[in-house]
């Protein structure tokens, strides 16, 4: 659901990266999936977080 609506709001607002933040990491094959459709992906660990995409992180 969320890459979907990372699309739409792509539409009208464009970024040069798109992140979905989650409350735990994901499956190997949502991982995938995400990369697949240009998306990081952004969970806690400890007391930060952890990017597929280091830049998506402050």
């Amino acid at each position: 659901m969320a890459i979907g609506q990372l699309a739409d709001y792509n539409r009208f607002v464009g970024h040069s990266i798109r992140a979905i933040l989650l409350p735990s990491k994901p499956r190997e094959d949502l991982l995938a999936l995400a990369e697949a459709q240009k998306c990081a992906v952004i969970w806690p660990e400890g007391r930060g977080f952890i990017s597929t995409n280091p830049e998506a992180l402050p």
